[in-house]
């Protein structure tokens, strides 16, 4: 086998997105070896099945990579590679779960050896090119191989680790946490034999082991045998400084015995107890809140309910700027101002509309104008979205360009005249990504652009129009870009309409903007940058959750120092009958029927940044905290400045900061308040992947440096 086995205590990894030097490595020289940034950095064949990205299920981080195999013949591969440092030795290290996969050995690693760009051999170990070996099943567990300097050939310049599976393998195999780093003369550690790996198993995700027995009870299940959970809110959400009271009601005949306990946002207990009875609970605390019930007799549990909820200083409108770039969709508008939000998107469904020619289906266009008024009555400016063709006007898809484009121009003045009143952004279409999603051809997205430019001109004079809606973090889709702009579609929108799905800061989040504003001034057409779909699914588990929540709070706030103009976070909430991946977009919780909402985490980051930054403009970064660490200065309204600051790459770490005042307030990411006194100005405090926001500093420099 491969070498000998470590104990437990050492299969812990650093996350691929730190960097600097730790136990005894370098940094890592893997592109996005974690999968942040999708399939970036990662080349696969693609005359076979190479796999897919999986936000679902991952080691660390936002995404993992999936392999479904199958026995077609073919192997099925993926591979990223690096210069190596001359004169170095190298580990190769990553994590691999796998679910039935056979043969038990068909999942395997390899380094191929690169010189002058040309390969150069495959890197062997007693002859063998597969250096590591895994299958069956087994949970997420770390295999790593050691490269010494002294078994490469000589002119061997740069590796390439492929991650693969044999031909006719079957079963799942996920791959995470990729490196390929250098070692700094320390020893590089022992290997890992893939008999040690643990069986496939189901692990708690609870951060209390305490609460660990209500984590499986379902959401919005207040209502159960015997037990009632309600709080008396709409939608379980709170503003003010009044505490919350909740009331858990038992209503099965005695005995019984209700055991209950409140968790926050980390996941601590704040209250627990046991009642045979009614019980009023009072919280006086802000931030998000997870109440959760067990109702026994005779030791055998009877019922049980669970329930979410969210406190919070204020009303997040209150402080929110007509202008601010938060939108959402879809459904539940009725919560666009709970979440500080300022615009939507409405999608039209044209073939919902006019499911046959001339014959517009009537109460669906009411309930459609019932709809964008009440948005736009409220404050909310809706982004008006043309999609989906009737298969009458462009069989076979319903992003296929119209059969006769002045069925499409018909429809387009029809929404133009009847909505201007209320719409003043126009999105010209969606995801019009070729071949993937919109079997057409680029002259097809010109003329659905010139169309819509046409119109809007004629029907909306001063109507702004965006487009093309491509995810221009995707290599392929910004190349399609530059042939729109070669094309000249930069004089038919206003805006450039993106998506921009993916990781943060480690996956360059910021450089993308730079890299399509450069493009877009190379046509001179450097336009305000329109997010019209953004977001992260995560199942219904809260340390997954509290994923979703930092990954929504910093993805605003990297945009706001971009200077975006709207941001729609894909999405507000979904019926719980839509499918889990599409659900688990969603911030807030829903049953079926709608009408039983309730905040998932996401949403109260989102709200507790609304209302602390909703009338502030970026006005610059603070360097010097380290590699990781991101410190913002914000100005708000009335000119008071506001420090947004985390780290990406460390679990949690404390650093000092001059603020030039004796005393700040901290709000958490949730909207918890404190008081922090500081020493002759300087402020000391724990920075994670959570962004925390500091209120009433006067200055923003690292203990050290000249104060700003």
């Amino acid at each position: 086998m491969l070498g000998k086995t470590i104990c437990a205590s050492m299969l812990l990894a650093l996350p691929v997105a730190r960097t600097g030097t730790a136990g005894g490595l370098d940094e890592n020289l893997l592109s996005n070896g974690g999968f942040e940034a999708g399939n970036n950095a990662w080349w696969h064949p693609k005359d076979r099945y190479g796999g897919q990205i999986d936000p679902q299920l991952r080691r660390h981080g936002l995404n993992s990579w999936r392999m479904d195999l199958k026995r077609f013949g073919k192997e099925t591969i993926i591979s990223s590679g690096g210069a190596v440092k001359p004169g170095r030795d190298h580990q190769v290290s990553v994590w691999i779960r796998c679910r039935n996969v056979a043969p038990a050995d068909a999942v395997t690693v390899r380094v191929l050896q690169f010189a002058l760009g040309k390969p150069n051999g495959w890197y062997t170990r007693d002859g063998n090119a597969d250096l590591i070996h895994t299958g069956g099943s087994h949970d997420w567990y770390r295999f790593r191989i050691n490269v010494p300097k002294a078994e490469l050939r000589p002119d061997t310049d740069r590796l390439t680790v492929f991650l693969r599976a044999a031909p006719g393998s079957n079963g799942t195999v996920w791959f995470d946490e990729a490196t390929l780093r250098p070692t700094t003369g320390e020893p590089p550690g022992e290997l890992l034999d893939a008999q040690a790996a643990p069986p496939l198993r189901r692990v708690s995700t609870s951060l209390a082991d305490e609460a660990a027995a209500f984590r499986d009870i379902p959401f919005l299940n207040e209502v159960g045998e015997g037990i009632k959970i309600s709080c008396g809110s709409d939608h379980n959400l709170f503003y003010g400084p009044s505490p919350v009271r909740v009331t858990l009601h038992v209503t099965a005949p005695a005995p019984a015995r209700l055991a209950w306990v409140v968790s926050d946002y980390w996941g601590r207990i704040v209250r627990r107890g046991n009642t045979t009875g009614t019980r009023r609970i009072s919280l006086a605390g802000m931030g998000y809140f997870e109440v959760a019930a067990r109702l026994s007799r005779n030791g055998k549990q009877i019922g049980a309910a669970r329930i979410s909820l969210a406190h919070l200083p204020k009303h997040p409108h209150a402080e929110t700027a007509p202008k601010y770039l938060l939108g959402s969709w879809v459904q539940q508008n009725d919560l666009l101002d709970d979440i500080g939000a300022r615009w939507t998107r409405v999608g039209t469904g044209w073939r919902y509309l006019e499911p046959k020619p001339g014959h517009p289906n009537e109460e669906l266009w009411q309930r459609l104008d019932a709809h964008i008024a009440g948005i736009a009555d409220s404050g909310i400016a809706p982004i008006f979205l043309f999609a989906k063709v009737p298969k009458w006007a462009g069989p076979h898809h319903k992003r296929v360009a119209p059969q006769h484009w002045g069925d499409f121009r018909r429809f387009v003045r029809k929404c133009v005249s009847r909505y201007r009143k209320y719409v003043n952004v126009w999105e010209v279409m969606n995801e019009p990504y070729i071949p993937t999603l919109f079997p057409g051809t680029l002259d097809e997205i010109m003329q659905w652009h010139r169309i819509v430019r046409e119109e809007v001109d004629r029907g909306d004079p001063g109507g702004l129009v965006i487009g093309p809606c491509l995810n221009t973090r995707n290599d392929y889709l910004f190349k399609e870009m530059r042939q729109l702009l070669e094309m000249g579609i930069g004089r038919l929108v206003d805006g450039i309409s993106i998506h921009t799905y993916g990781g943060l800061e480690a996956a360059g989040f910021l450089e993308h903007f730079a890299k399509l504003r450069k493009l877009l001034d190379e046509f001179g057409a450097n336009k305000p940058l329109y997010i019209t779909e953004q977001g992260l699914s995560v199942p219904e588990k809260l340390p997954l959750e509290r994923i979703q929540a930092r990954y929504f709070a910093r993805m605003l706030l990297l945009c706001m120092q971009a200077r975006v103009k709207v941001v729609i976070w894909h999405m507000m909430s979904w019926p719980q009958g839509a499918s889990s991946e599409q659900r688990n977009f969603a911030v807030v919780r829903a049953r079926k029927d709608l009408k039983q909402r309730a905040p998932r985490p996401a949403f109260v980051a989102a709200a507790t940044l609304s209302s602390v930054l909703g009338n502030a403009r970026f006005r610059r970064s603070v360097p010097g905290l380290g590699k990781t660490a991101v410190a913002q200065v914000y100005q708000t309204a009335d000119g008071e400045s506001v420090i947004a600051l985390w780290d990406w790459g460390q679990p949690e770490r404390r650093v000092q900061l001059d603020v030039g005042v004796p005393r700040v307030t901290v709000v958490d990411i949730v909207g918890a308040r404190r008081t922090v006194q500081t020493t002759d100005g300087r402020l000391e405090l724990s920075i994670s992947p959570d962004p925390v926001y500091i209120l009433g500093a006067k200055s923003a420099t690292p203990v050290g440096e000249p104060r700003l």
